[in-house]
């Protein structure tokens, strides 16, 4: 199991050094699974930040604790759904789902104080760090690029989707999460049909997205029973 007891954060060295490019990949290590970055031939052409240099990021950022687990609970979705997809041989970049999902809201804390858009500044905060590709996912994990909505399920629509389905620390239906963003944020009737559009782009992709898996999305809900912090188990079946 990846990290300590229940809500606490794994350990994590804090490297200075950049990380080199990586994959999400299984290893057994006697009777136990690990979660590891290692290296992938598929990922040597992009410069993706590994877990452990991730946590690092969060810290060097003074990360909330509960933005942290946050981001933890949203990788765990992304990655168990390119997983599954990858069954399907779509060829999904699991190291860049992981990264990116891990790093979404890595400006969150700071904008909170400065009301600034923490999509972009977390975007721009990545490419100056020299992570172009994430950059680009979590400039983008809040609203699609336009040409995006309609295009083959990619890492950017994983990292989207997921953290829809995450409220705070909890797996929760589209329908859960929107109802909770009216009412944080729908101040305005332009906001609150701007949500109204999201809510429906999601659930546009929700319905492509599993047209293509042998199970519900109510399955994502078992991550509930499971530590945020282990990116090792798959969601039980509902009724398991």
């Amino acid at each position: 199991m990846v990290g300590g007891p229940r809500g606490t954060a794994p350990a994590c060295p804090c490297p200075d050094l950049p990380a080199r490019p990586g994959d999400w990949q299984w290893r057994r290590k006697g009777s136990r699974l690990f979660f590891l970055a290692i290296m992938r031939s598929s990922s040597l052409t992009k410069n993706i930040p590994d877990q452990k240099t991730c946590r690092d990021l969060m810290s060097r950022t003074s990360m909330r604790p509960n933005i942290m687990e946050h981001s933890y609970r949203v990788c765990q979705i992304a990655l168990f759904l390119g997983r599954q997809m990858n069954r399907r041989e779509t060829g999904l970049d699991l190291a860049l789902v992981g990264a990116a999902s891990l790093l979404h809201d890595i400006t969150k804390t700071s904008s909170l104080a400065t009301k600034e858009n923490h999509a972009e500044t977390a975007g721009d905060l990545l490419l100056e760090l020299g992570y172009p590709e994430v950059a680009d996912i979590v400039r983008h994990h809040v609203r699609f690029k336009p040409e995006d909505l309609d295009a083959p399920i990619a890492e950017v629509h994983l990292v989207n989707y997921a953290d829809k389905r995450v409220l705070h620390t909890r797996v929760v239906t589209l329908e859960e999460r929107f109802a909770d963003l009216v009412e944080r944020y729908g101040t305005t009737p332009p906001v609150r049909e701007r949500i109204r559009r999201t809510r429906e782009d999601l659930l546009s992709l929700e319905g492509r997205m599993f047209g293509q898996l042998d199970f519900p999305p109510s399955r994502l809900e078992g991550f509930n029973r499971i530590d945020c912090f282990d990116l090792e188990q798959d969601p039980p079946s509902p009724g398991s």
